[in-house]
């Protein structure tokens, strides 16, 4: 009885603890990850430099990605079109965007504005920087002023810092959790385990006791034939 106590308890915090914390899945962090999973699609955005980068590179991983392509593991797609590709085909998991980080953060912020919810999260690993520029007329006397203030504005990170903070609820999605506690109410669906090891315990329990008897009648019948 002590030995299916100490199993029930241990059983029941366990199964508590794995009720109470979920763990979300964030698989794809780098190109490498979207490169060895078979079932991963990539989303790029059509007319891009980076898709022309993607498909000139000769080695490394920006050829393995281009070769992708070639796999039928990649789709294209305009930027009007990715809001509604990351509320489907994004959302089911076995698509990835590949973006630079203000469009990236656009689209999650857009999409917590209007479920309420971090369904999406941004991979550590970042590969292409690009910056927006101003055309001015050739030779214009405004070239060099216009360049000293736009560098000035980059190298103090204004630009990243206004274009990321820009939106409404810009910063909600930015470092989503990769634990969350959850209720959750409990049923025999999830709690069988606990009753088969609590039963278990009890017949293994009464098997003993029926051999200590069987063993004491045997006991005492070899005494009384002697």
């Amino acid at each position: 009885m002590l030995m299916t106590l100490v199993l029930t308890r241990s059983y029941a915090g366990n199964l508590m603890s794995l009720l109470a914390v979920r763990h979300i899945s964030q698989p794809y962090q780098t190109l490498h990850d979207v490169v060895e999973d078979s079932a991963a699609i990539m989303i790029w955005k059509a007319k891009t430099i980076y898709v022309n980068i993607f498909r000139s590179s000769n080695s490394g991983i920006f050829h393995e990605v281009g070769d992708l392509e070639d796999k039928g593991r990649v789709i294209l797609k305009s930027h009007k079109e990715l809001p509604s590709v990351l509320d489907t085909l994004v959302r089911r998991g076995d698509h990835i965007i590949l973006d630079v980080d203000v469009s990236i953060f656009n689209l999650m912020s857009q999409d917590f504005s209007r479920t309420g919810r971090c369904d999406f999260y941004k991979s550590r690993a970042s590969y292409f920087f690009f910056i927006y520029s101003l055309a001015l007329q050739k030779n214009s006397p405004l070239t060099p002023g216009m360049s000293k203030r736009i560098m000035d504005l980059t190298e103090h990170g204004l630009y990243l810092y206004w274009s990321r903070y820009s939106g409404p609820n810009s910063t909600n999605c930015e470092f989503p959790p990769t634990k969350i506690t959850i209720n959750s109410s409990l049923s025999t669906s999830n709690l069988w385990g606990m009753f088969v090891v609590l039963v278990g315990g009890h017949v293994t329990g009464l098997l003993v006791l029926l051999m200590e008897i069987f063993s004491v009648h045997l006991k005492s019948h070899r005494h009384w034939c002697t």
